[in-house]
C-alpha cells in the first residue's frame, strides 16, 4: 500500500518556521578583541545606546556548537576536549601518521561562522618545561572547504604560539584539513597537534547569551565502514542457530513418540528470528544528526509480528525514537518524509518524522519531532491519519496542531499536542 493514500496534509515546515522574521543584520568581520578571549557578547554590544550591528561573537561559548576531528591519537591522557577547552597547555592529536589530510569540522546549527582561530602546535610545555610547539609537528596551510568543495586554502606562520585567523565565508559547517606540515624535531611525534580551536561569527536568530560560556560537543570520527547501527543485529546469527539447535532436539524428541502424536508434533514450529536496519533519507541532514534509519526485529518470521523503531546516529551515538509492533501478514511500514527542521528555536534542529504502519487490517498514519540536544528523545507519536479518516497537521511555535480534514478523525487526535521539550 501507499500511505500517501491517506492523504495526510502538513503544512511545509520551511513555511512554519518563523514566518515574517526579520532578516539578521550583522557586521561581517572580526571584532575588536584580543586574540582567545572568550566573548559572549559581540564587540561593541554592551552599549544600550549603540545602533551599530553586532560583530561576532566566540560562537564556542555562545551557542551550542559541535566539533568532529577526523581521528584521535592512542594516549587516554590526550582528549579531543583539549581541543576547545580553553587551556592552552593542552592539546588535540590526531591519530599517529593522520598529518597532511587531517581535518577538523565545526557545526553551529542556526548560526554563522566568519572565521575559524587556531593555534597551529601545541603551545603547552613537558614537565621538564620541553618546549611541546617545536618538538610536534606544526601546520604550515590548511585548505577551506564548503562540503566537499576546497573554497580556500590559507597558510599559516609556524612560528606564531597564538591563535591565527582563518576566514569563513558565512557557512553554518565548515571544515578545514591540513595541507602542508613542519615537522617536528622529535621525529617520533607524527600527530597533527592543536592547542585551541574557536568559531567566531554571528549566532542563531533569537539568541541570546547564555548565564556562563558554553563550551562544544566534540567527536571524532569513527573508522571507516563502522556506525553505532552495527550492533543492532549483531546477534542474528546466534539467535539462528539456537532457534536451529532447538528444531533438532525437536526432531529427536518426535523420534521417539507413538502415533497419532508423532505426526502431529512439530508441525507448528515457529520460524526463524530476523533483524534488519533500513536507512531513511533525511532532508536538510547536517550535525549533530548523522543518520536515520528503521530497525525491525521478530523473534518468528513465519508468525509474527515485528517489532519496529526508528534509530539515530547523533554525533556517532545510538539513540531511538519512536516504536511499534506492526503484523506478519500484509503488514507494512513506510517512511513519508523525514526532514531536519528548526521547530523550537536555538540548539540543533528537529527531525519531523511522518510515517505509516499496519497491523493487520489497521492502517495508522503519525507525525513525530525528535530532539538531539542534551538527552536525546521524541515527542509521543501523534496520529493524523487511520484506516478511514485523515487530519491536517501543522507546526507554530513547537506545538503540532491536528484538524479534522475527512472521516471522523477520534477526538484524542485533533487540538494542540505539546512536543514536551
Amino acid at each position: 500500500m501507499r500511505w500517501a493514500t491517506l492523504g495526510l496534509v502538513v503544512c511545509s515546515m520551511a513555511a512554519c518556521k518563523k514566518a515574517g522574521e526579520p532578516a539578521r543584520d550583522r557586521q561581517v568581520g572580526p571584532p575588536t578583541v584580543t586574540p582567545g578571549s572568550a566573548a559572549l557578547l559581540p564587540d561593541g554590544a554592551a552599549g544600550a545606546g549603540d545602533a551599530a550591528a553586532p560583530a561576532a561573537v566566540d560562537l564556542f561559548a555562545a551557542t551550542p556548537s559541535f566539533v568532529r576531528v577526523s581521528s584521535q591519537v592512542k594516549n587516554k591522557r590526550i582528549e579531543p576536549r583539549h581541543l576547545a577547552d580553553r587551556d592552552l597547555a593542552t592539546a588535540w592529536s590526531s591519530r599517529t601518521g593522520e598529518l597532511v589530510g587531517a581535518w577538523i569540522e565545526v557545526t553551529v546549527p542556526g548560526g554563522v561562522i566568519d572565521e575559524l582561530r587556531m593555534t597551529v602546535g601545541h603551545t603547552g610545555t613537558g614537565p621538564k618545561r620541553e618546549d611541546y610547539f617545536t618538538m610536534n609537528p606544526r601546520i604550515r596551510a590548511v585548505e577551506v572547504l564548503d562540503g566537499a568543495k576546497v573554497i580556500a586554502t590559507v597558510p599559516l606562520d609556524i612560528a606564531r604560539r597564538d591563535r591565527q585567523t582563518i576566514p569563513v565565508p558565512g557557512l553554518g559547517t565548515v571544515r578545514i584539513r591540513v595541507s602542508q606540515i613542519e615537522p617536528g624535531t622529535k621525529k617520533a611525534w607524527r600527530e597533527v597537534v592543536v592547542s585551541e580551536l574557536e568559531a567566531w561569527g554571528a549566532p542563531p536568530p533569537g539568541w541570546t547569551p547564555p548565564g556562563k560560556p558554553l563550551i562544544p560537543t566534540i567527536e571524532v570520527e569513527p573508522p571507516p565502514g563502522t556506525s553505532p547501527f552495527d550492533a543492532l543485529c549483531a546477534s542474528l546469527e546466534s539467535d539462528r542457530e539456537a532457534r536451529e539447535a532447538g528444531r533438532r532436539a525437536s526432531d529427536r524428541h518426535c523420534v521417539g513418540l507413538k502415533e497419532p502424536e508423532r505426526s502431529q508434533c512439530g508441525v507448528d514450529e515457529p520460524g526463524d528470528p530476523s533483524c534488519g536496519v533500513t536507512p531513511v533519507t533525511v532532508t536538510g541532514l547536517v550535525e549533530p544528526w548523522r543518520a536515520v534509519a528503521t530497525h525491525c526485529t521478530t523473534h518468528d518470521d513465519i508468525y509474527g509480528p515485528s517489532g519496529c523503531a526508528f534509530v539515530f546516529d547523533i554525533g556517532g551515538r545510538l539513540a531511538h525514537g519512536p516504536g511499534f509492533e506492526i503484523g506478519h501478514r500484509g503488514a507494512d511500514l513506510e517512511v513519508i518524509s523525514a526532514d531536519l527542521v528548526d521547530v523550537v528555536p536555538g540548539g540543533p534542529p528537529e527531525l519531523v518524522l511522518r510515517y505509516g504502519h499496519s497491523d493487520y487490517s489497521e492502517q495508522t498514519e503519525e507525525l513525530a519531532v525528535c530532539d538531539a540536544e542534551g538527552t536525546p528523545g521524541c515527542s509521543k507519536p501523534i496520529a493524523v491519519g487511520g484506516t478511514d479518516w485523515k487530519a491536517k497537521a501543522r507546526i507554530e511555535k513547537g506545538v503540532v496542531i491536528v484538524e479534522a480534514d475527512t472521516g471522523t478523525p477520534p477526538p484524542s487526535a485533533l487540538g494542540r499536542h505539546p512536543l514536551g521539550f
